[in-house]
């Protein structure tokens, strides 16, 4: 009897498991087409960062902060959610106006899952077989993520 529960235990937990990494790629795969989709040259890219201007709020202020500290164009990055053009402007300034900067104000990169769109999202996109992304949570190290 209890080896019947570890075996249905093991099989739930692969279920779970395997639904979150379908999520995941998923949503990478969404955002990437998108992108394309709308005449976007990923080639120029390594990572999209997709920064929601709703959730989690020291979460998007640690993003808006490696954003403005981040030197690098090999980073698209996405605001998503936004709630006013405005005050995203008075928050970042000019920096907005960037080649490798897309304000998305029809929310066309925000995930349908309202979990998803609480953290910002870096996604790896240099290998196109397989796209992966991580959530930006503070303490996180973006530099780190940047070099997986």
């Amino acid at each position: 009897m209890r080896n019947r529960r570890f075996i249905c235990l093991l099989f739930i937990m692969g279920i779970l498991l395997c639904n979150c990494s379908t999520e995941e790629k998923e949503y990478a795969e969404t955002v990437v087409a998108t992108l394309r989709k709308n005449d976007v040259n990923l080639t120029e890219y390594s990572h999209v960062v997709v920064i929601p201007n709703v959730g989690c709020g020291g979460c998007i202020s640690e993003a808006e902060h490696f954003f403005r500290e981040n030197k690098e164009q090999d980073i698209l990055f996405v605001f998503t959610k936004i709630s006013s053009v405005k005050s995203l402007r008075l928050r970042l300034g000019n920096m907005i106006n960037q080649e490798n900067v897309l304000i998305d104000s029809k929310s066309l990169y925000a995930s349908p899952k309202e979990e998803i769109n609480v953290y910002p999202v870096i996604i790896d996109i240099r290998n196109e077989n397989k796209y992966t992304w991580h959530f930006l949570e503070p303490g996180v190290s973006y530099e780190k993520i940047l070099t997986y």
